[in-house]
């Protein structure tokens, strides 16, 4: 199976199933020929795990073509080049196979968040993956459309992620651990680079650090039946490109010393991601809600169009996400802080 063309859409962006195409972790929906996760009523899967686990919504769809379009969100992540990757090899083997289906399994837990505070972020997949995508092609070309900078490089992140892919799978079906394996990345020169770049990430997360704000609040269970205290760390525009990973490892520079499990970060301005960490068994319901009404009293005084935070309102993520809406919130970051300061502050005593 041959990769016609590659289209790389905004997140949230809704897709009805079209011949020839496949749409991947984008869409809203979970029909033949498109997979993802991102509704209230999906399944507790990431767009990877849905490949392996409903291997006919891509088999049936696709049936006896030659060429096929391929969809997913611009910036591709680990899940969206999984998930493409799993399903070009699903065509090609027609059958899901042992190694396929680790890899899928692991996706899941990198796009949960749910990676062990344990793992050694040098003897892991993911970390390697985002470290390869710091070498994608940066800023736009003289002329460039957005449009056209996303598809360089979606296109490019693809390119690299398949390579990296296709080792693991081989690795997997051998009976090779996924989660932690230093055997994953030796002698291989590609992963010696990309391990550089995970050391060299822990010395930007440090700065990061010194100058982010932090603290200890209380937030409600994922039971709902109490509160727990966590850890929060809020980054402007960090160097980090593996901030939350080793926030939840900070052992030294968190209140608690259990790490940060709530992290806060702007990578420019409009965009924020708020999201706590599943293995703090908390959720961040609510907070969504605030956003939006301090979100459309600003855009209601400007005439801007009405656009809402995503809340993470999804079997799969339960609440423990918030982002800012499609194109940008056009609150300032004192604003959110303010924000988030409301919500806690609803919640309990203990916030600092």
């Amino acid at each position: 199976m041959q990769v016609k063309e590659w289209r790389f859409l905004d997140y949230g962006t809704l897709v009805e199933p079209a011949q020839g195409v496949l749409v991947l972790d984008v869409g809203r929906l979970l029909v033949p020929g498109v997979l993802d996760h991102h509704q209230e009523d999906g399944e507790a899967e990431c767009a990877a795990s849905l490949v392996v686990s409903h291997p006919t919504l891509v088999l049936d769809h696709l049936r006896g073509r030659e060429e096929v379009t391929l969809v997913t969100h611009k910036s591709p992540d680990f899940d969206a080049v999984a998930a493409s990757y799993l399903s070009l090899r699903l065509l090609e083997e027609g059958k899901v196979t042992l190694g396929m289906r680790k890899l899928g399994g692991y996706a899941k837990i990198v796009d949960s968040a749910s990676l062990p505070r344990t793992v050694s972020l040098m003897d892991t997949p993911y970390t390697h993956l985002y470290a390869a995508f710091q070498t994608v092609p940066p800023p736009s070309l003289p002329g460039e459309s957005r449009e056209a900078r996303a598809k360089r490089v979606g296109e490019r992140r693809m390119k690299v992620g398949f390579e990296m892919m296709s080792k693991w799978e081989k690795a997997a079906e051998t009976g090779e651990e996924l989660l932690e394996n230093p055997n994953l990345f030796r002698g291989d020169r590609d992963f010696e680079k990309s391990g550089k770049i995970v050391q060299e990430d822990y010395l930007s997360y440090s700065e990061d650090c010194r100058r982010a704000r932090k603290g200890r609040t209380l937030l409600s269970t994922i039971d709902g039946n109490g509160l727990l205290p966590v850890d929060w760390l809020m980054v402007l525009r960090p160097r980090s490109f593996l901030l939350k990973e080793w926030a939840r490892r900070d052992f030294t520079g968190s209140p608690s010393g259990n790490g940060f499990s709530l992290i806060i970060s702007s990578l420019y301005e409009g965009n924020f991601m708020i999201a706590t960490s599943p293995d703090s068994g908390t959720h961040l319901r609510g907070l969504g809600t605030l956003l939006n009404r301090r979100e459309g009293e600003r855009r209601r005084r400007e005439g801007a169009p009405l656009l809402e935070w995503y809340d993470g309102n999804s079997p799969f993520f339960r609440y423990r996400i918030v982002a800012n809406p499609k194109g940008g919130t056009l609150l300032s970051p004192e604003e959110v802080f303010q924000t988030f300061q409301e919500y806690i502050s609803s919640l309990g005593p203990i916030h600092t």
